[in-house]
């Protein structure tokens, strides 16, 4: 009885780290794990109307130190285009162009362009961030909403300069890193990526300058628009 005793625990051993092996890799991120966000941006200023947009992040490639180069993509519903996909590499211990981190950074500061994220608070099993940031007087409040594994699940960007000028927010809407779905077909235009130099950016914080880009692609959308609706 002694060693049928010792045999199961045994068993029971082998099982159990079986089990959290499987869970692990499940949830670890590959090449070709993605996210897609359904975005909706209200601009108040200088004309009320409403943008809907989705954002496709795809992982490229994973590389030995963590890094993971990830390609972008932007999809304009209101007017049925696709913005150029880009690329651009996303260090292991900061946040950037995909819209995860490692869960072993949660509850802690993360490492955001030239700054932080800034953990406020965990509600409802949610780790809440901020970063607050100013451009042309234009102050940015940015805040986002990670899973206890490290994926944004909610994000909300304010812009204001005394009256708000816009709010977006994003909802993680599809993913094949908790889940088998595939990537959905969406039928618009594609245009070829940006390239990167082979090996460059890895010492540079890419996602910042994405997130940049992102920004002057909005402002120039709300200018067609504007210029469009008024003609």
């Amino acid at each position: 009885m002694r060693i049928l005793g010792l045999f199961l625990i045994f068993m029971f051993i082998i099982l159990f780290f079986n089990v959290f092996n499987v869970n692990s890799l499940s949830y670890s991120i590959k090449p070709d794990s993605f996210l897609i966000y359904n975005e909706t941006s209200y601009i108040y200023y200088p004309k009320y109307f409403v943008q809907k947009i989705i954002i496709i992040q795809e992982i490229e490639k994973v590389f030995d130190n963590g890094s993971m180069l990830v390609n972008s993509t932007i999809i304009a519903l209101s007017e049925n285009t696709t913005l150029p996909s880009t690329l651009c590499i996303q260090n292991e211990s900061s946040y950037g162009a995909f819209f995860y981190v490692n869960p072993s950074l949660l509850g802690k500061n993360i490492s955001y362009g030239k700054g932080f994220l800034i953990f406020n608070e965990t509600k409802n099993g949610l780790f809440q961030y901020y970063v607050t940031s100013y451009i042309e007087g234009v102050e940015n409040d940015f805040i986002l909403y990670f899973n206890s594994s490290g994926v944004v699940v909610k994000s909300i960007d304010y812009q204001t300069n005394g009256n708000i000028i816009s709010k977006s927010v994003d909802i993680l809407w599809k993913d094949n890193i908790f889940s088998n779905t595939t990537l959905p077909i969406f039928h618009v235009g594609h245009k070829k990526p940006i390239s990167i130099k082979p090996g460059a950016g890895l010492n540079e914080n890419l996602g910042y300058k994405l997130i940049k880009i992102f920004a002057i692609t909005a402002l120039l959308l709300v200018l067609v628009i504007l210029l469009t609706r008024k003609t």
